[in-house]
């Protein structure tokens, strides 16, 4: 059996690398993102299109490095086309959708009493899913970009069984 205060410092750690992880996709983000003219930090192809090069910044014609080939029918293919900033807005954006509640639930499921061990398998479980749905994100790889959303999302919602198993437990050894 594991001790509530070795989870506590096991938890703590993962919640820490959950928000680094979260500061650097942050970073990254800025970094695509067009900026504004006294920045000074303009993309050279940003540069080009406001001195009146005729280069678009994306050219819908053309199937670029980020376009993705989406099928409508079975015989019409449609390309989409996603540009770094858009990219990188979705990570920052499905971030923001789970990791906070799942943060959140993982410290209730402490508070509640919720089975130390399951905890860390579970915080674990969330910390890899994260890191690895970024890292596919990024690079564009499918479909284990949806492999590791799945695991960060069992990790949320084992959290909330535990939460309930903690909740209900007759030995109560949680912090409440």
């Amino acid at each position: 059996m594991v001790d509530t205060q070795d989870t506590i410092k096991i938890l703590a750690i993962l919640t820490v690398v959950v928000c680094l992880k979260y500061f650097f996709v942050i970073i990254g983000s800025g970094g695509k993102r067009k900026r504004a003219p006294e920045d000074g930090f303009q993309p050279s192809n940003v540069k080009q299109a406001a001195v009146g090069q005729s280069t678009p910044l994306l050219d819908d014609n053309k199937p670029n490095a980020n376009s993705t080939a989406v099928d409508v029918d079975n015989d019409v293919s449609v390309v989409v086309a996603m540009t770094e900033e858009e990219r990188w807005a979705r990570i920052v954006q499905n971030d923001l959708e789970n990791i906070p509640i799942t943060i959140t639930l993982m410290w209730i499921s402490v508070l509640f009493g919720g089975d130390n061990l399951t905890n860390i398998v579970l915080a674990s479980l969330f910390t890899f899913g994260r890191l690895t749905h970024t890292i596919c994100y990024i690079y564009r790889l499918m479909p284990w970009r949806s492999f590791a959303w799945m695991f960060g999302i069992a990790g949320t919602i084992g959290f909330m069984v535990n939460i309930i198993y903690g909740a209900f437990r007759t030995d109560r050894i949680g912090v409440l």
